[in-house]
């Protein structure tokens, strides 16, 4: 008994012993790596071999190194650290910035730098360094690779004098005129080709389909600066053949050549020609021509021209005016009737064999789809009716199925498709692989029963699952800020864990909305039982700043700027604030502070600090306000947000003075964001739901329950059009003290109805004071157009009003806007001008608003 007791001592409190990690001291190895390694070798090399896995490992990070005696040695760094070059022109000295930004951080590659040697030396013999040559070497030091490319460039070939070689001396005469400007300039070989390539358009826009144009070169003297060279060039231009169309009413000379073979393919031959006739009969066929004819004759004008007539006998022109189905026996009805869905679209059709084609192929899609796997298709056009012959052979159903590991919701007997077995063993394998079973193999029995003119299918599933894979080392690389310990609170993938392919996942979403990283990259290294997922990281700016100047005809100039930092001191928190000053509307400054892995590693916390002055028509307000939130995000497009707000307000009211209010509230936020872009948007949709408890058992001088929904739609029409939708109502429930004049809903201004002042669509007092309301309705539609790649028009209608409380909504005195924008749109978002016109005036408003701001309005 004493020594189970001492043994179980000895378990309990010993240390535990770690794998070390062992730095040659002339390899530099990150701190924060070596924790990792250090941290995780233990586990993870109980599970697996680690001396096949610490190479593969290191290999990834950008080192060499191995296992050895329960260490892990770190014995070279195998990345790029920088790039020279010796002897460079200065020409080049733009590509080879470019060939040293590809190659600086990357993995030591003898292809890479191969690559990146044959390049340059294509670079500089394009400039006329024909004689050019390079050299690399590297050296290895403690901290990477330096690469050296010395270029022997030699002497520049220079272009001296030119010798045309053409039988036909008015084409000689020519070529020499256009290549006159590349006497006494270096023979740089793009600049060259491009000559040599308008020299060719033209003489084959001429019918010179068959020209010929090369070139070679002869050095014929040399001195301290350059070698002089002959410029030979060989002409062939072959026939001119000159095209003539006959016989067209019904379609334009013009298509007709559209489709010509000759000039796209730079040949004239009997291939050619006959893939020319084929271009016109099909141009016709998908016309309503079916029976249209083209023969070619050609005719010998001279030695070296040629007339080349295309004969079209058109046929008589047709319309498709009844279609009809007609299968060789019984098929299911549903089939049948989409079959005829499909078939009936050619109905009143001009005749084109293109869309009979078509349809043909959906309609044979449409049998397989359906289980009649060896159906066949023909058709006949006769008197304006065209018939469709269905064989559609024996339907093939699934009757049962097993050894599938999920639910299939499907209701048997069902149709059987290759695609759909193919399918099922795909999703089966992903079943297996998201699990860890990397090298799962899936294999499907069929038992068939043939009744009539049924064939029943039994499938059963056959899995090999293989080895079932853990997690090895979960690796995070790529810190140069952020401290490692800092982000423990977000990681969900740990080492000795099954492999579960949704968890890989889910950490690099998490990662991705952590703020901190602009960039991140996920490697796994398969060893021989583990998977080891390294998350390659790239750390956003410290410091971000931008601004804008904008101006609105209520609220004069506005300013906004903004700052962002991410990762400072290394704690993984983002800081971001901003700043906005509208002359006569007033302004607010805003602190946020965020975190993930807050309480879970899905979640981000907020902590925000706002000032806010806002200037309406009839009184000031200061707020003052504090607020915490937790967000998490709930798939791709799902976020909620819980939160609890304290805010002190101070309200100038011309009716009832200075008076301060204090308020606690507590609320609750979904986002269901489906739009395809956050910055520039142009399809999706998105929808807003936000419920606030304010006061109650909270505390404070005002009391109401708050309900706001926005719905917003972005739909592509014809790629440079887009249509964007909004709509928002706002319910504020009063009870206990009821809600102050500042926390009620007020409509205008540049984000909701354009052509009127902010603050200014709201009930108003005996007095005529706007008093804001507790419901209100707001909607708007856009149609946004892209002129050019980064510049947009708009036109847009905006509509809304507030109300004193819901029970008094009604459709009747919106107040609306027409209007007129432009957007230049950059990767933030765009800079937006708009203007709105009143359809109902209001005293002592101009009819419109004049608005510059940045920002979608919605």
């Amino acid at each position: 008994m004493k020594q189970f007791l001492l043994l179980l001592f000895f378990i309990l409190f010993s240390p535990v012993v770690h794998a070390e990690v062992q730095v040659v001291s002339s390899v530099p190895f990150p701190e924060y790596l070596k924790e990792e390694l250090q941290s995780e070798a233990s586990l993870v090399c109980k599970i697996d071999d680690c001396s096949q896995t610490i190479p593969k490992l290191l290999s990834v990070l950008g080192f060499e190194g191995r296992w050895y005696n329960g260490k892990i040695l770190i014995e070279k760094n195998l990345i790029i650290k920088d790039v020279v070059f010796e002897n460079l022109p200065s020409e080049l000295l733009k590509n080879a910035q470019t060939i040293k930004n590809f190659l600086t951080g990357q993995k030591f590659s003898p292809s890479f730098i191969e690559n990146a040697r044959l390049l340059l030396r294509f670079k500089l013999q394009d400039i006329g360094f024909r004689d050019a040559d390079v050299d690399v070497t590297t050296k290895l030091t403690s901290t990477g690779y330096v690469v050296i490319f010395r270029i022997q460039h030699g002497l520049p070939h220079q272009i001296g004098k030119i010798k045309i070689i053409c039988d036909d001396m008015g084409i000689k005469n020519f070529v020499e005129s256009q290549l006159k400007s590349v006497v006494g300039r270096r023979l740089k070989r793009t600049y060259l080709f491009k000559k040599l390539k308008q020299i060719e358009e033209h003489f084959v826009s001429l019918g010179y389909y068959n020209f010929e144009i090369v070139t070679d070169t002869r050095v014929y003297g040399e001195d301290d600066k350059k070698k002089s060279v002959e410029l030979i060039v060989k002409v062939k231009p072959g026939k001119q053949y000159k095209i003539k169309i006959a016989g067209n009413h019904r379609i334009s000379t013009d298509k007709i050549l559209a489709v010509l073979t000759f000039k796209r393919d730079r040949t004239f031959d009997e291939f050619e020609v006959e893939q020319s006739k084929k271009n016109i009969i099909n141009l016709y066929k998908n016309s309503g021509f079916p029976y249209a004819e083209v023969n070619v004759n050609l005719k010998s004008l001279s030695k070296n021209k040629v007339l080349v007539i295309f004969h079209i006998r058109e046929g008589t022109f047709v319309k498709i005016k009844v279609v009809e189905v007609k299968c060789s026996r019984e098929i299911d009805r549903k089939v049948y009737n989409n079959i005829m869905d499909v078939a009936s679209d050619l109905e009143g059709e001009v005749y084109s064999q293109k869309k009979i084609n078509d349809v043909k192929d959906l309609i044979l899609y449409i049998l397989k789809e359906n289980g009649y796997l060896n159906g066949t298709l023909s058709e006949k056009f006769v008197n304006s009716k065209l018939e469709f012959f269905v064989k559609p052979g024996k339907q093939f159903l699934v009757s049962g199925l097993s050894g599938v590991p999920f639910k299939l919701n499907r209701r048997f007997p069902f149709p059987y498709s290759l695609e759909f077995e193919e399918k099922l063993k795909s999703d089966v394998a992903d079943y297996y692989r998201d699990n860890g079973y990397l090298d799962v193999r899936v294999d499907l029995e069929k038992k068939k029963i043939s009744k009539g003119n049924k064939v029943l299918l039994y499938l059963r599933v056959r899995v090999d699952k293989g080895q079932h894979y853990h997690v090895g080392f979960s690796l995070f690389t790529g810190l140069t800020r952020t401290r490692l310990s800092s982000l423990e609170p977000v990681r969900v993938v740990k080492p000795g864990s099954f492999y579960n392919r949704r968890k890989i996942i889910e950490q690099y979403s998490i990662l991705s909305d952590t703020r901190i990283f602009s960039m991140v990259d996920l490697k796994e290294i398969k060893s021989v039982k583990t998977v080891n997922p390294v998350f390659v990281l790239k750390e956003s700016p410290a410091l971000m700043v931008k601004g804008f100047i904008g101006y609105c005809t209520d609220a004069g100039v506005t300013v906004k700027g903004s700052a962002r930092s991410s990762s400072p001191f290394g704690r993984a928190f983002s800081v971001f604030l901003s700043g906005e000053y509208r002359k006569t509307e007033g302004s607010n400054i805003f602190l946020r502070i965020g975190k993930s892995g807050i309480f879970s590693p899905r979640n981000r916390g907020y902590l925000s600090l706002i000032r806010k002055t806002e200037i309406f028509e009839s009184f000031n307000v200061e707020r003052y306000i504090t607020r915490f939130e937790i967000s998490r995000k709930q798939g791709k497009a799902l976020k909620q947000s819980y939160g609890t707000e304290i805010s002190k307000e101070i309200v100038d009211d011309i009716a009832s003075g200075r008076t301060k209010f204090y308020k606690r509230t507590l609320f609750i936020i979904t986002d269901y964001d489906k739009r395809d872009s956050f910055s520039n948007p142009t399809r999706g949709y998105r929808f807003y739901l936000k419920l606030s408890y304010t006061g109650g058992f909270l505390g404070g001088d005002a009391d109401y329950f708050l309900s706001e929904i926005k719905v917003l739609k972005l739909k592509n029409i014809k790629r440079k059009f887009v249509v964007a939708f909004r709509a928002g109502v706002g319910y504020i429930k009063p009870f206990g003290s009821g809600v102050p004049i500042q926390d009620r809903f007020y409509l205008g201004g540049a984000e909701s109805i354009r052509g009127y002042k902010y603050g200014t669509i709201s009930p108003v007092d005996s007095f005529g004071n706007y008093v804001g309301g507790n419901f209100y309705s707001l909607a708007s539609i856009e149609l946004r157009y892209m002129i050019f790649k980064e510049l947009q028009i708009a036109i847009f209608c905006d509509s809304g009003d507030v109300f004193p409380d819901v029970s008094d909504f009604t459709f009747n005195g919106w107040y609306s806007s027409l209007g007129l924008g432009f957007r230049y749109l950059t990767p933030v978002g765009p800079l937006r001008i708009d203007y709105g016109y009143k359809l109902k005036p209001v005293d002592g408003q101009g009819r419109g608003r004049f608005h510059i701001s940045f920002g979608f309005p919605f």
